[in-house]
């Protein structure tokens, strides 16, 4: 069993009962108003009802019960349907008929094995009754739409498409599901639910390219089409059937239809589609079609049977986005102990592995998603049943005792019959229920349920903190700025933020790496015309008071730790830039900001994180590494530039910023001073340690443009000095790297966190897309987009 297969799949299988493989039935068609009414009154009198009756009832196929019973079906569906990928690959490859050959077999075993099980448990009447009612009709267009699936991928596969890029491929299949049933049954999806997603899509395609590159996939474009074509037949068709399967079902009702019925008429539709699609190939069913086939065509067959019976039964019992997060863990397997071992595929890179990871972590993280709206979909549920509950109560003790029943609008007072019980319905439990599919109708207000945006006096944008002492000193000030105009100032100073911190890394990236300039010299610059900036600012404001406290020697020597770990991570980006890193480059790499100072936040403000957001961190270091190693090479190879000196600059910067970001915020927020005020003690700090950090750079550095005193090469004339070689570009970058520092500062203190590393995600964007392919006129590589994509789009 693997150990990344989802726990919260399981956390609610103890209260199901066994499970019955071929029994496994569906509901009688009974109307959903007796259906609601039968709920509420087990609801009512659940209390009243001995123990022992409440106990479920032996079943007759499963030799387990509950939770382990369970795993075992959903590891065992892991190997089936893995192992299904591979063998596919080996029986079916460059041969579309004997492909085709094998779903029609299939399809012949499957029918077989379903009216055997029929004849096992309802006898010879059962036959009958499977091929003769109205139900064999309505299984046709989705048996139609199944048999279509399983000839695309066999085409797909025939004509060189690899095992693992048809895993990959067919991961598409879950946000296709969710979409369509969004659609189809009213169901709910949350942000995090979205953005895994949006994730496991981008990373799922990149994965293809670069699997396709790797092992030069001949007419990959082509077998791609045909594998998304069956995702696209599988999907429709899977949420059908889970439709017919789930018909106004409950768990407590008789069950008079099993589910081998069921399979079996699914089973005769394609047997006779797949029938037709040999035709179409031209080769007429005949034992002709097998007298090429080996061991492998035949262990194929088994397989392929084995895991549609399986895959029916956890979209009967579970849902169709249940039964894709198992598949999509697939890639592990398949990729990792088939396309590269069993297959002989080739190893591939370090690029694909850790997509391959991001692929399974996604598809985990949607999975726990999904589990938190389903309780706050059952909360809500809950609660509004109470407040219909205390409602009727209220109107007929009106009735009873005034009893204004003779004009129009005391008859409106009464309890009225509902027209649809479908009015009062519990939550949809959308994966991890066994009543998970119940009516849901336009009545049920839906939409409410949805995530939606806030209202802007809503949104969680200031720090609580911060905006508490602000309340104290000046509460007209803080009662403006949590009003719906200050919210909108302040999100107003988050899109300016995000605008010089993109302006700020496209210009260092356009100006500084190819200028023989000091690289020092722009930190030198930035901090003593920030300090310049903060006193003419603190002397506007506070006068000569609050020059005397910007400039106090004791704050200034407690802050000087943390201004040196900003001039030093100031330090190390500019000679990252100078070492020829790109703008794009050093933002990605930033990335690693985040789960740094998740572990530094531990330790300094003992702060705690779920599970979820250690997942979502490592997706985001993996994102933000595989996109690194595609700006190097197109197929995801690691080069020696990689570990050049330039990305060791990065990291260093990223790590002194870190912690001073770690320590500041600590020291701003406990502070009563103003902001401006703080800004210029931890400034002074700064300046001091570029102008010592001026001369180590000279005199460390191999380059011979850190060090002022050494002459260079400016335009044809040798030059040397602190501010060599500078001009017009050289003041708008310091300008610009001016304007980010204060607004980084005033972010950090002023808003939440959540806030200001959402608005720094949104940077990564506007610098590949303007600076990148815009400025640089980089081609646009979609392997790389996709992957940017990825990365910019996930929050904490």
């Amino acid at each position: 069993m693997s150990p990344a297969l989802p726990q919260a799949v399981m956390a609610d299988a103890d209260a199901l009962p066994d499970v019955q493989i071929f029994a496994q039935g569906r509901s009688r068609t009974t109307p959903a108003a007796e259906v609601v009414k039968s709920k509420e009154s087990r609801r009512r009198s659940n209390g009243s009802v001995p123990a022992a009756a409440q106990v479920a009832p032996p079943h007759r196929c499963w030799p387990g019960r509950g939770k382990f019973a369970w795993m075992m079906l959903f590891g065992l569906f892991l190997v089936v349907d893995s192992s299904k990928y591979l063998v596919d690959v080996r029986a079916m490859t460059h041969s579309p008929r004997i492909a085709q050959a094998i779903v029609l077999t299939q399809d012949i075993l499957s029918v077989v094995v379903c009216l055997l099980a029929v004849l096992r448990y309802e006898g010879l009447r059962g036959i009958p009754a499977t091929f003769c009612s109205m139900e064999l009709l309505r299984c046709l267009p989705t048996a139609a739409l199944f048999s279509l699936s399983n000839a695309a991928l066999a085409h797909g596969i025939g004509i060189g498409v690899g095992a693992a890029t048809a895993v990959a491929l067919n991961t598409l299949y879950m946000p296709m599901c969710a979409f369509v049933s969004r659609w189809m049954f009213r169901r709910a999806y949350g942000w995090l639910e979205l953005h895994a997603l949006a994730l496991l899509t981008f990373s799922s395609l990149t994965f293809c390219e670069l699997r396709s590159r790797v092992i030069g996939l001949s007419g990959g474009l082509q077998g791609a089409v045909f594998v998304v074509l069956s995702a696209c037949f599988a999907c429709v068709a899977c949420l059908l059937a889970e439709r017919i399967f789930k018909q106004r079902h409950t768990p407590q009702s008789e069950e008079v239809e099993l589910y081998c019925v069921q399979k079996a008429r699914f089973d005769f539709w394609g047997l006779i589609t797949s029938a037709l699609v040999l035709l179409y190939l031209g080769e007429p069913p005949s034992v002709q079609l097998y007298r090429d086939w080996t061991y492998l065509q035949v262990g194929a067959v088994l397989l392929r049977v084995v895991q549609s019976l399986m895959a029916g039964l956890l979209v009967k019992r579970w849902s169709t986005v249940a039964k894709a997060v198992l598949q999509s863990l697939s890639m592990l397997l398949v990729f990792f102990l088939g396309d590269v071992a069993f297959l002989g595929r080739g190893q591939g890179n370090l690029c694909i592995y850790m997509l391959a990871l991001l692929v399974s972590l996604a598809a985990f993280m949607y999975q726990l998603g999904r589990r938190q709206t389903m309780h706050l979909l059952e909360v809500a549920s809950s609660e509004s049943l109470s407040e219909i509950t205390e409602s009727e109560a209220s109107v007929s003790f009106q009735r009873t005792h005034s009893d204004p029943t003779d004009n129009r609008r005391g008859r409106s007072l009464l309890p009225r019959p509902r027209i649809s019980s479908e009015e009062v319905q519990p939550a949809d439990y959308q994966v991890c229920c066994p009543s998970e599919f119940t009516p849901v109708s336009p009545q049920q207000l839906l939409a409410q349920r949805l995530p939606q945006l806030p209202e802007v006096d809503q949104l969680e944008v200031l720090d609580q903190r911060w905006l508490e002492q602000e309340r104290s000193r000046n509460s007209q000030f803080a009662n403006w700025i949590s009003s719906k105009r200050g919210v909108l100032v302040q999100l107003l100073c988050v899109a300016i933020f995000v605008f010089f911190d993109s302006a700020r890394t496209i210009v260092n990236d356009q100006f500084i790496r190819s200028a023989p300039i000091v690289s020092q010299s722009i930190t030198f610059s930035q901090f003593g015309a920030s300090v310049a900036v903060g006193l003419g600012v603190t002397g506007l404001v506070d006068g000569r008071a609050g020059l005397w406290e910007a400039l106090a020697w004791k704050d200034v020597l407690r802050s000087f730790p943390v201004a040196a770990c900003f001039s030093l991570s100031q330090t190390f980006t500019i000679m990252a830039y100078s070492a020829g890193v790109s703008g794009m480059e050093n933002t990605v790499v930033g990335n690693v900001y985040l789960p740094l100072s998740a572990l530094l936040s531990r330790w300094i403000f003992r702060r705690s994180y779920s599970f979820l957001e250690w997942i979502a961190l490592t997706a985001l270091m993996l994102s933000a590494s595989v996109f690194v190693l595609l700006q190097q090479s197109p197929s995801g190879e690691v080069s020696s530039h990689i570990f050049s000196t330039g990305i060791l600059y990065v990291i260093l910067s990223v790590c002194m910023s870190c912690l001073a970001s770690m320590l500041s915020e600590k020291i701003m927020k406990a502070g009563s001073s103003p902001f401006y005020i703080q800004k210029v003690n931890l400034d002074i700090g700064s300046f001091i340690t570029s102008v010592i950090m001026l001369f180590v750079c000279g005199m460390a550095s191999q380059r011979p443009n850190d060090a002022f005193w050494k002459s260079r090469d400016v335009d044809g004339r040798m030059e040397a000095g602190i501010f060599v070689a500078w001009d017009a570009r050289m003041v708008l970058v310091l300008v610009v790297t001016l304007l980010q520092n204060w607004l980084a500062g005033l972010v950090a203190k002023r808003l939440s966190t959540v806030i200001r590393s959402s608005a720094q995600q949104l940077s990564l964007l506007i610098v590949y897309f303007v600076g990148d392919i815009w400025l640089n006129h980089v081609a646009f590589d979609w392997p790389v987009g996709t992957t940017a994509l990825a990365t910019g789009q996930k929050k904490e």
